[in-house]
């Protein structure tokens, strides 16, 4: 017993201490982490403004302005605002990736190609908004970043680019960073992860440093595949440190802030060495206390054995220390009984709350709880995600959700949510939202009354929110579909019908065809005959059916056809099988060249008679 006292003494020692770090280390990486996210989402702030000026202007620029060399410099030069933005200067290039705009003039970039460059490439071949990697400028020759931005025409070709240049050695927006300390020893680095390049960092020495490769250092790997977080590992320079990474996500980079584990678990490293002391000492006064203890305690155990060994039989029981033992160990028993009761009600509690859980993470619509006489709500962190507000930027109330609805829906989704809740019945309405970008978004948002008050109205209203974005595309996209087909099928100037492949009954027909066969809309969709009075030939009609059966398509034949008034005429037939979403059918058109046909036979005759005429010559006589 003493020794496993002793045991346990170290143990709750060695325990406590492992214990501590890992808090002090989740601690601290949660405040390191806060203070670097504070600097990315800053960061990430600067270089979307940057972003954002070089786009504004370079709408600015017209293909007059860009072929102009004076007037793209009198551009630049007059706008000394957009200048502070880059302390290494801006310059504009043509589509061959030529500079012929830059300032300052003393950087002299004019006439200098830049086609090489990674920004110069995105910009032009890809026509987006880039951030160039980290390099040795050209000019200034000195380690710089480059922001560009194409410029385009009116029809959105791209015909150049304006770029803003970043000399990382002197001082800049990234100064916070380069000047910044975190602690006594450690300090801020940010990092281009797709090149796995050091931009800037408080230790100068590092700015430009490549990172190791792939698999050296598993915590650096992930922090540039996108991990955000803290953690400590050993850096390339060979120190351990507690270690935060951030993205900014407008640059693709992350921001790291890292402090020598020297440093920040400077305090554990003393609290542990008190605390071994502490624990030899305890292990001594504890040891030497207990085995006293013990000593006293057991000693009535022993007087009771000795007196047993000396009690005549006199058939009268004696009482032993140790029935004492049994009823604590009865007490102990039931206790343990009720404490397995618990243990048991507690797990299926704990199962609820988990299959609870994995209910609401697996649902892919936002949800919602409304109490609608005090206008609270609560609203699920996919139903912020929907709308773009992860971080949960408006309260959670009616009053700020009716603020979202476009105003052209408002009224109509009140008036469905007045007439639910008068009702007591469920909704569905479909309405667009403001996402937190400041779009309008379609989303559809389901609800029904879980709690009613005595005249069945609404008190309580829960619901799902989802997005429905791309369902109304769809939507939209088959509307103008359908119209243009629905223009194309009435304007031909071509008989066209649409035909039941079994029965053949006209599902459809167009304009010309009425005029054609001299049949009301009415009468050829509402007579199944029709379609077999049109063929004058029945084997015509039969080998046309047994060609779409088959799979095969009928183009350009001859056939003749009879009309409402019995008048037989000639037509250039076509037709092909189509399989729409309601099924298959066919799809045939009807071409009358009855005139040509009777042009084509005058003609004929003419040639025959003019040959008659030429022989008849020919011979002598008439």
């Amino acid at each position: 017993t003493l020794a496993i006292f002793v045991i346990s003494i170290w143990l709750l020692a060695f325990y406590s201490g492992r214990m501590l770090r890992r808090d002090m280390q989740r601690l601290l990486g949660d405040q390191q982490f806060s203070a670097v996210s504070f600097m990315a989402s800053d960061l990430n702030r600067e270089m979307g403004d940057r972003f954002k000026a070089l786009d504004r202007i370079a709408q600015e620029i017209s293909p007059a302005v860009l072929d102009n060399t004076a007037t793209s410099q009198a551009l630049l030069e007059q706008r000394p605002i957009f200048q502070n933005l880059f302390n290494g200067g801006v310059f504009i290039t043509r589509a061959d990736g030529t500079a012929t705009a830059s300032i300052p003039l003393s950087a002299e970039r004019r006439g200098v190609n830049y086609l090489d460059r990674d920004f110069i490439i995105a910009a032009l071949k890809e026509g987006k908004a880039t951030v160039g990697r980290p390099v040795l400028g050209k000019q200034l020759h000195a380690p710089i970043f480059v922001m560009a931005a194409p410029i385009r025409d009116a029809q959105g070709r791209v015909l150049g680019t304006l770029a803003g240049v970043t000399n990382l050695s002197t001082p800049s927006f990234l100064d916070k960073i380069s000047e910044g300390r975190y602690g006594n020893t450690g300090g801020y680095l940010l990092v281009a992860a797709q090149h796995r390049l050091i931009v800037t960092a408080s230790d100068r020495s590092r700015i430009m440093e490549q990172l190791p490769p792939l698999g050296v250092s598993p915590w650096i790997d992930r922090f540039v595949q996108g991990h955000e977080g803290s953690g400590v590992f050993v850096n390339p320079l060979g120190v351990e440190v507690l270690a935060s990474a951030k993205g900014v996500p407008a640059a693709g980079w992350y921001l790291v802030a890292d402090l020598p584990t020297a440093e920040s678990f400077a305090p554990i490293h003393i609290l542990q060495r008190r605390m071994l002391l502490a624990t030899i000492f305890l292990s001594l006064l504890a040891g030497g206390l207990t085995w006293l203890m013990l000593k006293r305690l057991l000693a009535p155990m022993l007087a009771a054995v000795k007196v047993l060994t000396t009690v005549p039989g006199t058939g009268h029981p004696i009482p032993l220390p140790n029935e004492s033992l049994d009823e604590i160990g009865e007490l102990i028993g039931g206790f343990n009984r009720l404490l397995g009761s618990l243990g048991q009600h507690q797990e299926a509690l704990k199962e609820s709350e988990a299959r609870y859980a994995k209910t609401f993470a697996a649902v892919n619509d936002g949800l919602w709880d409304w109490d609608v006489p005090s206008g609270d709500a609560f609203f699920s962190p996919l139903y912020y995600a929907l709308l773009g507000y992860e971080d949960r930027a408006f309260p959670a109330d009616y009053a700020s959700w009716r603020l979202l609805v476009h105003p052209e829906d408002l009224d109509r989704t009140e008036g469905e949510l007045r007439k639910s809740i008068e009702s007591g019945e469920g909704f569905a309405i479909d309405l667009r939202m403001k996402t937190k970008a400041g779009e309008w978004l379609w989303v559809s948002t389901r609800g029904k009354a879980v709690e009613l008050d005595a005249e069945g109205r609404a008190l309580r209203m829960v619901g799902t929110l989802s997005n429905i974005a791309e369902r109304k595309r769809i939507e939209v996209a088959l509307r103008e579909s359908e119209g243009k087909f629905s223009n194309a099928f009435q304007t031909s100037p071509y008989a066209i019908t649409i035909t039941h492949p079994e029965d053949g009954t006209f599902l459809e027909v167009n304009d010309a065809f009425i005029s054609m066969t001299e049949f009301t809309r009415e009468e050829a969709l509402a007579n199944a005959s029709i379609g077999l009075h049109l063929w004058v030939n029945e084997d015509h009609r039969k080998l046309v059916v047994a060609a779409l059966r088959a799979g095969q398509t009928v183009v350009g034949q001859e056939f003749p056809f009879r009309t409402k008034s019995g008048k037989v005429i000639t037509g250039l037939f076509s037709a092909q099988t189509l399989l729409l979403s309601q099924g298959a059918c066919i799809l045939s058109s009807i071409n009358d060249i009855t005139e040509r046909k009777h042009a084509e036979a005058e003609l004929q005759d003419l040639h025959w008679r003019l040959e008659s005429i030429l022989e008849g010559t020919h011979v002598g006589t008439w």
